[in-house]
């Protein structure tokens, strides 16, 4: 039972890093609507001092807004 879940938790893992991998790739291209296909129909967005956006519509404009702002370029590491 218990490498069952041990083998649970190593494929999880490496989904989770794979929708990471696909989140960054998009943002790093700034693929507005890649970016965009990440996120659920009714996602919300919540960010550390800013106020919660809620929907995939609302949210690629957030990130659109960012990739306008600046160059954005990210690496994320599922631990």
């Amino acid at each position: 039972m218990w490498l069952a879940a041990a083998a649970f938790s190593a494929v999880a893992q490496d989904n989770v890093q794979a929708l990471a991998d696909r989140w960054a790739r998009a943002y790093n291209e700034h693929d507005r609507a890649a970016l965009g296909a990440v996120y659920a129909d009714n996602a919300q967005l919540m960010m550390h001092g800013a106020a919660t956006i809620t929907g995939r519509p609302r949210i690629e404009e957030f990130w659109a807004g960012d990739f306008q702002d600046r160059d954005p370029l990210t690496l994320l590491k599922v631990t």
